[in-house]
């Protein structure tokens, strides 16, 4: 994320000291210091540091002032370790730029020393704020992910809990009616308001809870129990209830793989368990916590130390209150944290421990409940089954609409019944936007990429569809706006025309907006191989050229990508001898970020399409065309990440050797859309799954809630094609009011 500071620390060079890396951060990257720590007598000092903490939520004033004085005393001896010199500026840099957004600065912390990993890190205590880090700033520790993190699982209310208890004979006895009322009393607003629903899991063993996995969809897993470090076995241990009541000591992998049996696996594993985010000295991975992760995992919040009824809670309330508002876990975690704070002089706060895999920090996202489906006012009379090659004749059904003479034809729907379920799918996803809003004043044109303070910023309706078309004469291309809420069809208006548009490089105009919607990048020129990347508002307004000379560090550009933010693009650039590599740009004045891969001989790159979860870059890699055909069309599925010095292409799970288009990343867990050579057949990528529908599809894309497909239906060559819909899964091509020449569509955003 832009505001992530990422430190990597781990041994140096010399023996007994160690060395904190800035990876990345708002303020720039790259600083590196050295330091002295004891992590002996650090890990000796954690009893009296847990003692304190518990000591606290229900001690005196004096008797708190007492339990803080250690855990202040290691968190800032942790913190003047840790930032110093070109480290500390880098913090405090990045801290302004953080504030001057109006956002917090994510502190992430990432471990390569084994015993480091073991240190309290939660207590570092800045002295010259007189604050404790993480409870002004999100903290998360990081384990690097195998494999590329799933997108954001989209879910509609209730969030589905299982949570499980284990309290077996011979450890000390858990009253289970108790912490299961705790619990159920932390969420009963969120139940009562319908946003989470949890099933338990009382007296868990393996089969109990093997069975629950299998019967349900669950997206967070609580476990309420026992847990340790089993210094033989070097792993972490939960204690689930063996068939004769006693201990049945579960090792953190064996856990992990029963997880997996969920289909999907969980997101979110919340693990109110002592010693559950405490490890040994020789593996990071040995903990249960960052083992669960290191599985797949994309989030696990546990304890490092023990904790009081109270507590756990406040922290169950703050936690899921966050995440059933589409917080990320890191923020929820830090809710949690403050919720324990409305214990006045607890140290509680301190407890909680939070691993990530990857980047992502959203392994859920809550979307308002669908309402229900309405009956269309008016449906045509039932006719024949489409024929997606044919156009209906004008005198069937609805009127033609009426468009300029560079306005590809409108068509009547030829399918009712897909028709009438297209338009109730719409009904849900609320009003249209009407207009746009015009910002206030001429003199604010160098801003008007901007959000205006006096009002919102104009905005593209999420369901509005920007296509490059050609105009009948094949000499200019425009990009049209198709508006899926209500079949219209109009042109979305840039600066100048695109000449120079051929049957072959109509695609290459294709225009991206931002994920908020609030701006259009686009590609424009007027020869076969100079196009120009310009980023304009949201009706073409206002429009500036990016890589320009002399930060133009190609000579054409393919179809760009936004980050999640806005603020920074993803270009192919493509050179002379056609050898591509990728840059990232800042989307207000051009200016080069980095370049992600070096341009080197042979490298055929396709238009790239951002992750908006984490940090990867997806496009397609391909030997170079012969010149007869052009810039390339297809090539393998590959990723990379935007954050890593390695420019090491990777190949996407799943893609069985097939050659692509240019992908499209998709936010609800699917990785994402190709139009497939072979067949010109569309396929989804998932992680375990594919979703594949044959038929003439050119080019595909998916809309802003990853529910629908759009796509242009029709075979290679001069003839008319077919903009349709999918409801996604359903393999029904729904057919729009609209044929002619297109290049590639984008839905509302990327």
């Amino acid at each position: 994320m832009d505001n992530d500071i990422e430190l990597e620390i781990g041994r140096a060079a010399a023996p007994g000291r160690y060395q904190v890396h800035v990876v990345s951060s708002p303020a720039g990257g790259d600083q590196r210091e050295e330091f002295d720590l004891d992590v002996e007598r650090l890990l000796r000092s954690r009893p009296g540091i847990e003692a304190g903490i518990l000591s606290s939520a229900v001690g005196a004033r004096r008797v708190l002032a007492t339990a803080e004085q250690p855990v202040r005393e290691v968190g800032q001896h942790l913190f003047e370790a840790l930032f110093r010199r070109s480290v500390y500026g880098a913090y405090r840099a990045s801290l302004g730029v953080a504030q001057q957004q109006g956002e917090r600065l994510r502190v992430v912390l990432r471990f390569t020393a084994p015993e480091l990993a073991a240190l309290p890190w939660e207590t570092l205590f800045d002295p010259e704020r007189q604050t404790y880090v993480c409870r002004q700033e999100p903290m998360v520790r990081r384990i690097p992910a195998q494999f590329n993190p799933r997108a954001p699982l989209q879910v509609e209310p209730p969030l589905q809990v299982l949570a499980m208890v284990a309290s077996p004979r011979g450890l000390p006895l858990l009253d289970v009616e108790r912490e299961r009322a705790n619990l159920d009393e932390a969420l009963r607003e969120l139940t009562t308001a319908g946003l989470v629903e949890v099933t338990w899991v009382e007296q868990a063993s393996w089969r109990s809870v093997h069975e629950q996995l299998l019967s349900g969809h669950w997206h967070v897993v609580h476990f309420i129990g026992h847990g340790d470090y089993d210094e033989g076995r070097e792993e972490g241990i939960l204690a689930f209830v063996g068939r004769d009541g006693r201990a049945d000591l579960v090792e953190a992998g064996r856990f992990a793989d029963l997880l997996g049996e969920a289909e999907p696996t969980p997101r979110l594993v919340v693990l109110n368990a002592c010693s559950s985010g405490e490890g040994g000295g020789n593996d990071i991975l040995s903990a249960t916590a960052p083992a669960l992760v290191h599985s797949g995992i994309e989030a696990v919040a546990a304890m490092q130390f023990a904790v009081s009824d109270e507590a756990a809670i406040a922290f169950a309330q703050g936690f899921y209150t966050a995440i059933a508002q589409s917080r990320g876990v890191d923020e929820a975690a830090r809710s949690g944290r403050i919720a324990i704070l409305g214990a006045a002089g607890s140290l509680e706060w301190l407890t909680p421990v939070l691993y990530l895999r990857g980047d992502s920090t959203h392994p859920i996202v809550m979307t308002p409940a669908r309402r229900g489906r309405l009956p269309r006012p008016r449906d045509p009379e039932p006719g024949p089954d489409p024929t997606p090659a044919r156009a209906a004749p004008a005198d069937e059904g609805e009127p033609v609409d009426a468009v300029d003479d560079r306005t590809p034809t409108l068509v009547v729907p030829v399918a009712p019944e897909a028709a009438s379920r297209r338009r109730a799918r719409l009904r849900w996803v609320g009003a249209v936007v009407a207009g746009v809003v015009v910002l206030a004043a001429a003199g604010l044109v160098a801003l008007v990429l901007r959000p205006s303070p006096a009002a919102a910023p104009p905005r593209l309706s999420v369901s509005t569809v920007l296509v490059p078309t050609r105009d009948p004469a094949n000499t200019v291309t425009r990009i049209y706006a198709y508006d899926e809420a209500t079949g219209t069809w109009g042109p979305w208006t840039p600066a100048d025309d695109f000449t120079g548009a051929t049957a072959t490089n109509v695609g290459r105009y294709s225009a991206t907006p931002s994920r908020d919607r609030t701006k259009v990048a686009y590609v424009q020129g007027v020869s076969r191989f100079s196009p120009v990347v310009y980023v304009a508002g949201p009706q073409g307004q206002h429009p500036h050229r990016l890589m320009t000379s002399p930060d133009r560090p190609c000579d054409h550009a393919k179809r760009p990508a936004w980050n999640s933010d806005g603020t920074r693009l993803a270009v192919v650039c493509v050179l002379p001898g056609r050898t591509s590599s990728l840059w990232i740009v800042r989307a207000d004045d051009g200016a080069r970020v980095r370049q992600v891969v070096p341009a080197s001989r042979g490298l055929n790159l396709g238009a790239p399409s951002w992750d908006v979860a984490g940090h990867e870059i997806f496009t397609w890699q391909a030997p170079p065309p012969p010149p007869s055909d052009g810039l390339g069309k297809t090539g393998t599925p590959v990723f990379v990440s935007d954050r890593s010095s390695d420019a090491t292409l990777h190949a996407v799970p799943h893609t069985r050797g097939d050659t692509y288009t240019d992908p499209d990343w998709a936010s609800p867990g699917l990785l994402m859309v190709h139009a497939a050579a072979a067949g010109n057949r569309i396929v989804v990528v998932g992680p375990r799954s594919r979703w594949v529908v044959e038929g003439q599809y050119q080019s595909a894309a998916w809309s802003p809630d990853g529910t629908q497909v759009v796509a242009v239906l029709g075979a290679e060559g001069p003839a008319d094609k077919r903009l349709v819909t999918f409801d996604y899964p359903d393999k029904t091509p729904v057919p729009t009011r609209v044929t002619g020449q297109f290049g590639v569509p984008a839905w509302g955003s990327r």
